[in-house]
């Protein structure tokens, strides 16, 4: 149909659709001869019924290109999800050097407590892959990760509650440990940054989409009593929105 309104422009005087229904015509007045006048008459009435349907059947398909490329624009919209934590509890921290012969290697052990909400503001199905959830210190050296379990998302929002821990054979430089141990004792507060990724599956505007996920939950600031042997400590300021970053594909048309 594109095509025949690209004809139409070159060539205005030349149209397929009454090119189409007078060569019927022709077929029918040539077998048809003796027709008088109150024939042709009837012949120019069916060729301009002809171009009517013609027309209408190009029209329909017009829309139909116009209304598929409109829902496949849209169907690229973000899911509408807001990641905030909740609170988060770090019990057993501990920081020790461990000497020998060769050099002092420094460590640090800890628990933490994740308790984070998802809230779905389009409200529709929502299928969530498993999500590697990573936990690093003032937002660039990395601590501990974990993977969350596969779930199917029917509420409106999700309570998401996960353990990480740093355990004595965390890989940790001897910088970073001296970092979080000073930070400790002088300020009693550390900061941490929760980084997650993975992907989700929603049916969305007619058709099935996979969405990539990036979430970062920066600036999650706790704060260690010294009543409590700087040992535990919980989330100062909650709670507290993630920034979350959408890169959605069709996958079924």
């Amino acid at each position: 149909m594109i095509c025949v309104g690209v004809m139409n422009g070159i060539y205005p005087y030349w149209n397929p659709f009454t090119a189409a229904c007078k060569s019927r015509d022709d077929r029918n007045n040539s077998s048809n001869s003796s027709n008088n006048n109150g024939a042709s008459s009837n012949d120019n009435n069916g060729r301009r019924i002809c171009e009517y349907v013609l027309w209408a059947v190009a029209f329909l398909c017009a829309i139909v290109v116009i209304g598929d490329l409109i829902l496949s624009r849209l169907s690229t919209d973000d899911p509408r999800l807001d990641f905030q934590v909740n609170s988060l509890e770090v019990t057993s921290m501990k920081v020790y050097n461990i000497s020998n012969d060769v050099h002092d290697q420094k460590h640090i052990t800890a628990d933490f407590y994740f308790n984070l909400t998802l809230k779905n503001m389009d409200k529709i199905l929502m299928y969530f892959n498993p999500m590697q959830v990573s936990l690093e210190y003032d937002n660039d050296e990395f601590l501990s990760s974990t993977m969350l379990e596969p779930y199917l998302l029917l509420e409106d929002q999700r309570q998401l509650q996960f353990r990480m821990g740093i355990k004595d054979d965390a890989h940790l430089r001897n910088e970073t440990v001296d970092s979080i141990s000073q930070d400790l004792w002088d300020k009693n507060v550390l900061q941490f940054a929760l980084k997650a990724q993975g992907n989700c599956v929603r049916w969305h505007l007619g058709v099935f989409q996979i969405c990539g996920i990036n979430l970062l939950c920066d600036d999650i600031k706790v704060g260690f009593p010294p009543k409590n042997n700087l040992t535990t400590g919980s989330m100062i300021v909650s709670p507290l929105l993630c920034n979350c970053n959408f890169d959605c594909h069709n996958i079924i048309r």
